[in-house]
């Protein structure tokens, strides 16, 4: 009685025209598992991975995040991103995009570093 080749095994995967779809699926899979580097943390935010509604945009227009009418936040923003910043203390009025600004930090936050 001959045994029956495990199905892992090459010469059956050969024999079925399996092995590249089985070396696609081992791609696949560890590219899945290989962690990505996070981009930009301005690009990410202006680049439409935000949207906020009309309630909360700027003027009632709501739409994708944008820090044209505040470029002074893409820099907190950078030492958000920044690893080796330990503490950022910024003194601003009323009405400076305050709360915009935690909205970005808290997606790109939650999206690229959930632990």
């Amino acid at each position: 009685m001959t045994p029956y080749p495990l199905t892992g095994e090459p010469q059956y995967l050969e024999a079925r025209g399996l092995a590249g779809a089985m070396q696609g699926l081992a791609d696949a899979w560890r590219s899945v598992w290989t962690p990505r580097s996070p981009p930009d943390i301005v690009e990410w935010c202006e680049g439409g991975a935000i949207v906020l509604p009309a309630s909360v945009g700027s003027g009632g227009r709501g739409g994708r995040l944008s820090f044209a009418q505040r470029p002074y936040w893409r820099t907190v923003l950078r030492w958000v991103a920044d690893s080796e910043t330990q503490e950022i203390v910024v003194v601003v009025g009323s009405q400076c995009g305050k709360t915009l600004l935690g909205i970005a930090i808290d997606a790109y936050w939650g999206t690229w570093h959930p632990s």
